[in-house]
């Protein structure tokens, strides 16, 4: 995965009926200004110093549009959330074709909460499975990218091994974490109250006299509109 000044290793693993993809906790310093706002009477610079990505398992199932992720948070506070996806909607392109490693690829286009994506995808592996939340094509996803965010996020396939023996867990435990277990519209609108609440601490800070645009966030990642908004 890369987005942005961010570039991390992550794995799928995936079989006819279930999958699993995970990436690592990935810490790094961001010495770069985000963005910078100007104006008569002020400027400023807003940047992010560190970048954490917690780790992540996201669970699926073939003939599903439930996942569930796991997001491990410090002192095993961890977040899981249930998640019913849209339809993709996919487009197959077939006079789109490309190489990634030994399989030729399909190009495949949808947009997907908001966001425009394109996916290419191997027929000769027979799993309806990709990266992320990314699934339900007639072949293994082994590259996907958008294509109008203001950060452009990139998965693509380094090494792919098929068939693939493991004793590997890939199938989600709900019974397990049925006391725990939230949903993406909760996970949501708990994380937008989070956000507000930081803005308004950030306006209070602002230098007495000054006049300045309130602060608004914007959704930069894949999924920028949710069904119920």
């Amino acid at each position: 995965l890369e987005y942005g000044i961010v570039k991390n290793n992550e794995m799928l693993i995936s079989n006819s009926n279930f999958s699993k993809y995970a990436n690592q906790e990935l810490v790094i310093k961001n010495d770069n200004r985000v963005k910078s706002e100007e104006n008569e009477e002020l400027k400023y610079d807003i940047f992010q110093k560190t970048i954490k990505l917690d780790k992540i398992e996201t669970f699926s199932v073939a003939n599903s549009n439930v996942i569930f992720q796991i997001q491990y948070k410090n002192k095993g506070k961890n977040v899981i959330i249930e998640d019913t996806l849209p339809n993709f909607d996919w487009k197959i392109i077939n006079d789109q074709k490309k190489k990634i490693g030994k399989y030729e690829c399909t190009k495949a286009i949808c947009e997907f909460r908001g966001t425009k994506i394109v996916a290419y995808f191997a027929e000769e592996l027979p799993f309806s499975s990709g990266p992320w939340k990314f699934a339900k094509l007639p072949g293994l996803i082994l590259e996907v990218f958008t294509e109008d965010s203001p950060l452009e996020y990139h998965w693509y396939a380094t090494n792919i091994t098929y068939p693939f023996q493991t004793t590997e867990q890939i199938n989600f435990q709900k019974e397990q974490y049925i006391n725990d277990i939230i949903s993406m519209k909760e996970y949501m609108l708990k994380r937008n109250e989070e956000i507000t609440e930081r803005n308004e601490i950030v306006d209070s800070r602002k230098p007495q006299g000054v006049t300045s645009q309130k602060t608004v966030t914007t959704r930069a990642g894949v999924e920028k509109t949710f069904e119920w908004e």
